[in-house]
């Protein structure tokens, strides 16, 4: 009876133990799994460990506006970071992670901002942690990052993650683990790395009703054209096919509110952008 009544106690604290974490690991217990060096590697695994659903995290820092992938930053800009946590099989309750990022010497970078509505950003020993808040319906978490200063060099963020089941426990989830490292770039450098070898002109600018627009270059194929506006919201996309020598298209903007907008075409992960002024 007393054995019986002991591990009715134990199953007990495990639950809360699960259901207090749910909030985010560091919110919740001031822990740290997002196995960085200062997490001496430890994961959601350490609790997370069935196996369950086979996830997998993908971490993107992002050009604003564009969805562009970056691999170097450039000091003191501001990009969007975006976790991505999705299961390999099964169908799971919920998802959860945690991440952090350090730089060579493993001190914190910080600097995360603005966390999607699943999400929440604790800060526990001087380091930032964007982590969910509450067992998220999606995988997907997301907040503002905003590059250190120049001469800090390489960062990573680490994250960790896992999918779960929703029955108290944490025998049925499934956890993984992912880095990304950038390194640190000027702003001459990451334009010459990302720019599209496409030369464009807008006319007439300003605009009123139709923007015709003229491509030059020998990239060819299928591209995103797109329009943002000083926000970063995409307010036009299509898909066009370029061809080598020059290229033209009509764009309708009569719709679009007087002010400044970027046109962006994109195709690999490369970019090229001219601004425009609708009347």
């Amino acid at each position: 009876m007393k054995l019986r009544f002991l591990l009715s106690i134990f199953s007990l604290l495990l639950a809360v133990t699960f259901m207090s974490n749910s909030g985010g690991r560091a919110a919740s217990d001031g822990g740290d799994n997002t196995g960085s060096p200062n997490a001496n590697g430890a994961f959601c695994q350490s609790c997370h460990s069935s196996g369950a659903f086979a996830p997998s995290v993908t971490i993107e820092v992002l050009e604003p506006g564009t969805g562009t992938a970056i691999t170097a930053y450039i000091p003191g800009t501001a990009y969007d970071l975006k976790i991505t946590v999705a299961a390999g099989n099964g169908t799971p309750t919920g998802f959860g992670s945690q991440t952090s990022v350090l730089d060579a010497n493993n001190s914190p970078v910080n600097n995360l901002t603005t966390p999607s509505s699943n999400a929440q950003i604790t800060t526990l020993s001087a380091t930032d942690y964007l982590e969910h808040d509450g067992i998220s319906s999606t995988g997907e978490f997301t907040a503002t990052w905003t590059a250190p200063t120049a001469g800090v060099g390489s960062v990573t963020f680490y994250t960790g993650a896992n999918a779960v089941d929703g029955g108290g426990s944490t025998g049925g989830d499934g956890s993984t683990s992912g880095t990304l490292t950038l390194t640190e770039g000027t702003a001459s450098s990451q334009k010459d790395v990302n720019k599209l070898a496409i030369k464009m002109n807008a006319y007439p600018n300003p605009v009123d009703q139709v923007l015709n627009l003229e491509m030059i270059g020998t990239i060819t194929g299928k591209h995103t054209l797109n329009i943002t506006d000083r926000l970063g919201r995409v307010v036009n996309s299509d898909l066009i096919t370029i061809n080598s020598g020059e290229n033209n298209t009509t764009i309708e903007v009569g719709h679009l509110s007087t002010g400044i907008y970027q046109v962006s075409l994109m195709k690999d992960g490369k970019i090229a952008t001219l601004p425009i002024f609708k009347k």
